[in-house]
């Protein structure tokens, strides 16, 4: 199961669900995703104000890329892995037709969606390292950091300065991040 503090997210259209499963690999604690045609995430409640911690650091590995994907199609947007950074929404900086929509969104599920999100991705190699547009939202940005299967299989550390990474792909100061989340999907490339 998904450890402590992480919850599942699943998406209503999508109906098989990545495994998501606590081991230790290498001598170490690791979270081992397995996806099917699948796709859901873990997520996790945090409050982080973006200019006092701006960094972000995590490992991961993968067993090979996800072929023929695309994270700037609906039809290929699947990744091997994501780390998902999800920012809140503030009514304050939203346009009134924004906050309408927001409400809506929250009386159906519960809760506010994020303002927007920064997806870190390792993605098929014809990816460009270009911050990517995700074809369902214009908030949200992908950032292919990890392309192909060259470094498949082995552990490769991370730290980007996600403040810079927001500044640059949204052009705006971000809010406080709300939820951080980690995802594997193949549930469009099957």
């Amino acid at each position: 199961g998904p450890p402590d503090g992480w919850e599942p997210y699943s998406f209503e259209k999508i109906p098989r669900k990545t495994v998501f499963e606590t081991v230790i690999e290498d001598g170490a604690p690791a979270l081992r995703a397995f996806a099917d045609a699948s796709a859901s995430a873990l997520r996790r409640k945090v409050a982080v104000d973006p200019a006092a911690s701006p960094f972000i650091e995590w490992s991961w590995k993968i067993q090979g890329p996800v072929e023929m994907a695309s994270c700037s199609t609906k039809e290929g947007d699947d990744c091997a892995a994501r780390v998902m950074l999800l920012y809140d929404y503030e009514p304050a900086r939203a346009s009134l037709l924004e906050r309408a929509k927001f409400e809506s969104l929250r009386s159906i599920h519960g809760e506010y969606p994020p303002h927007a999100m920064l997806v870190y991705a390792w993605t098929e190699e014809r990816e460009s390292s270009a911050p990517v547009t995700s074809p369902y939202s214009g908030r949200v940005k992908v950032i292919p950091i990890r392309m192909g299967g060259r470094e498949a299989k082995k552990w490769l550390l991370e730290r980007r300065n996600h403040l810079e990474d927001f500044r640059a792909a949204f052009g705006e100061e971000p809010a406080h991040i709300g939820w951080v989340a980690l995802m594997s999907d193949t549930d469009n490339t099957g």
